[in-house]
């Protein structure tokens, strides 16, 4: 595989991981873990930052890396070869 093809399939992977296989992968076991690392990702640092009617929608969302901001930043300098 080229080193494109393995950024662009690095870059795949990050926004098609769910939430289930990240808790998985950092061993999360509790809700409360996992809560406290969403809220570190989207810079919340004070609970009461987040709205209650929202919490679930926030915290529960399916592809957390999905948006450009967690992957759009890696790129390849020099031969893509």
């Amino acid at each position: 595989m080229s080193k494109a093809g393995a950024l662009r399939e690095a870059k795949r992977w990050l926004r098609s991981l769910t939430a289930a296989e990240v808790r998985g992968l950092l061993e999360m076991e509790s809700d409360a873990e996992w809560n406290t690392f969403v809220r570190g990702l989207r810079g919340i640092e004070d609970v009461t930052e987040i709205v209650e009617e929202t919490t679930p929608s926030v915290l529960a969302e399916e592809h957390p890396f999905a948006h450009p901001y967690y992957w759009a930043a890696f790129i390849l300098i020099g031969d893509p070869g």
